[in-house]
Parts: structure tokens; C-alpha cells; sequence
């Protein structure tokens, strides 16, 4: 049941982060009239706050989407990111507690045979 979690995390972020930057493509693609390149470029350097300056909102529209959607998608990428590096975290945990349980086992079927052992011996 905790893969499952996980894994719903992961798709729901990257969900997330596809819907941010279908969003921002969308919005330059249309009302700054870039082609889909370019506005998913400047969609990628405003959200991930590169801005090289090359392409920049030139209309008041623009730039008032600009400042809300920077102030909604920079947060939103950062939790986004953070659910996926969490979840590649916890199944990597699992992986090492799983084998840590198999070791313990096999630990305890070996003391559990030399406690027989030693009863048998006693026997003799």
C-alpha cells in the first residue's frame, strides 16, 4: 500500500508540473504571438527562474499573468520536485529496510538451529 502512495505522489506531481507549463505555453503562445518553441522556452526560464533575458512579457497583460504565475508556479515546481525526490527517497528506505528484515530473519533461522544443535549436543 505505501508503493502505491508513492507512486500516486509522483504522478500527481509531475501532473502538476506538466498543467504549470501547458499553462504558461498556453498564455505566450497566444497573447505575447510567439511560436510554441518559444513559449514554452519562456515558459521553462520564468519558471525555473533563468531569465536570460532573451524573451520577456512585452505586453501589460503579460506581465501582470508574469508576476502571478511566477508567484504560483515557482512554489508549486519547488513542492512538486521535493514529492518526487521523496518518493524516489522512501523507495530507495524500503529497498534497505527490506533487505535489513531478510538479514534479521536469516540471523534468527541461524541462531534457532545452533540453539537446536547445542540442545542435541547436550543430549549426548
Amino acid at each position: 500500500m505505501k508503493r502505491k502512495k508513492i507512486n500516486l505522489e509522483i504522478y500527481l506531481a509531475v501532473f502538476v508540473v506538466l498543467v504549470i507549463l501547458f499553462v504558461g505555453t498556453t498564455f505566450y503562445r497566444y497573447w505575447e504571438n510567439l511560436n510554441w518553441v518559444d513559449s514554452f522556452y519562456l515558459t521553462v526560464t520564468t519558471v525555473l527562474t533563468v531569465g536570460f533575458g532573451d524573451l520577456a512579457p512585452t505586453r501589460p497583460i503579460s506581465r501582470v499573468f508574469t508576476s502571478i504565475y511566477v508567484l504560483i508556479s515557482i512554489p508549486a515546481m519547488l513542492f512538486c520536485l521535493g514529492l518526487v525526490i521523496e518518493g524516489f527517497l522512501k523507495r530507495r528506505i524500503d529497498g534497505i529496510e527490506d533487505e535489513v528484515e531478510k538479514m534479521v530473519n536469516a540471523e534468527d533461522e541461524i541462531l534457532k538451529r545452533e540453539e537446536k544443535i547445542l540442545a542435541e549436543e547436550k543430549k549426548d
